[in-house]
């Protein structure tokens, strides 16, 4: 991530699987483990994220710039 944010921090946007929900009918479907639902800390989630992009400005354009431009969000 920390790469990442350096070389290109225009082009990432901050994404995950929350509510961690799994859709799913909770039977396993043929050999498949039924996997359960996952209770995680969405603020350790976005400490990954503080620490691997220190600058604010760039956290900033990751978890609001960045989206609004790729979904066209405002116009």
């Amino acid at each position: 991530m920390r790469a990442l944010a350096a070389r290109a921090p225009e082009r990432l946007v901050w994404g995950s699987d929350w509510p961690h929900i799994g859709f799913h009918s909770g039977k396993a479907i043929k050999d498949s483990e039924v996997l359960p639902y996952r209770a995680l800390d969405a603020g350790e989630l976005l400490d990954v994220l503080l620490e691997a992009v220190p600058d604010a400005a760039t956290r900033n354009a990751i978890l609001a710039g960045n989206p609004a431009k790729l979904y066209g969000f405002g116009n």
